[in-house]
């Protein structure tokens, strides 16, 4: 029987992930690419796995082998620069709304490929937490502009990190959670190198080691984002399952309104509460 414990895992992730949105924004607004922030955040997250466990590494073209790129590619690299591209060509709001769908999208998959329905309460839930998003994200006009290009991109990513969380599932508990994500890191950094070795310039560089506050989000994006959360989001996985770990996922817009209302003055309203306490109710019908 799952007990309380067992969420905090999920729910510390969603709390630092729904925070990195004022994080990212403040290093971007600074002058760096989105490429060089992920390349950055990619080496010292690899680097600080490294320090924790620091067995040798033996890549062996095996199954497991190629999971462990799939992750990679599908919560590093691609991912990545999908959702980075997505909001070149379309807006926030969509792309908010659309990264909603991951729970619905990877547990589909998961229960597809194991043959399962999915419970009721799963499905009341799930329709409850995406209206509470519709509602936040749009300010309750309940209307979005569409942009092709943009949202298709943003769907692929959304359809990446679903792929990621149930490849994740699949490793099996016999491989450590840190020795994933830290294959996982090294994988991202190596796909993402010749992107950044094209696009990254060194005076991006420059102002993230010598312009403090840049650098200390950095550092928070890398060491705790990164390196810590994705960790937690394995260890809750193995705890919980993939299911209830990615219902989590809901909570990401309500923390990064309330994070924006409290450090960039953004204003909090009746909808915003109100569509808050929808996603909170929404996630616990959806695991009943």
């Amino acid at each position: 029987m799952l007990k309380l414990r067992d969420y905090i895992p999920a729910l510390l992730t969603a709390i630092v992930w729904g925070s990195t949105f004022v994080a990212s924004k403040h290093v971007i607004d600074a002058g760096v690419s989105p490429v060089a922030l992920m390349t950055i955040r990619f080496i010292v997250a690899y680097l600080l796995l490294l320090l924790w466990n620091h067995e040798r590494m033996h890549i062996e073209w095996n199954l497991t082998e190629l999971k462990l790129l799939a992750l990679g590619l599908c919560g590093g690299s691609f991912y990545f620069l999908l959702e980075y591209m997505a909001l070149k060509y379309t807006s926030a709001v969509n792309v908010g709304l659309i990264c909603a769908t991951v729970p619905v999208i990877s547990t589909a998959i998961d229960l597809l490929l194991k043959s399962e329905k999915p419970r009721p309460t799963f499905i009341v839930g799930s329709l409850m937490a995406f209206f509470g998003v519709l509602l936040l994200v749009t300010d309750g006009k309940l209307l979005i502009d569409i942009f092709p290009l943009g949202d298709a991109l943003a769907i692929g990513s959304s359809i990446l990190w679903a792929v990621y969380t149930v490849v994740l599932g699949r490793i099996g508990k016999g491989m450590k959670e840190v020795v994933v994500e830290r294959r996982m890191m090294f994988y991202s950094f190596v796909t993402i190198l010749p992107v950044a070795l094209l696009l990254v310039e060194k005076s991006e560089l420059t102002k993230v080691l010598m312009t403090t506050d840049v650098l200390l989000s950095t550092l928070y994006l890398s060491a705790v984002a990164s390196a810590g959360c994705l960790w937690l989001w394995n260890v809750s996985i193995n705890r919980i399952g993939i299911v209830k770990t990615n219902n989590f996922l809901y909570l990401l817009p309500v923390v990064s309104l309330l994070a924006s209302a409290c450090l960039m003055d953004n204003e909090v309203t009746a909808t915003t509460v109100g569509a808050s306490l929808l996603i909170l109710l929404g996630i616990v019908v959806a695991d009943l």
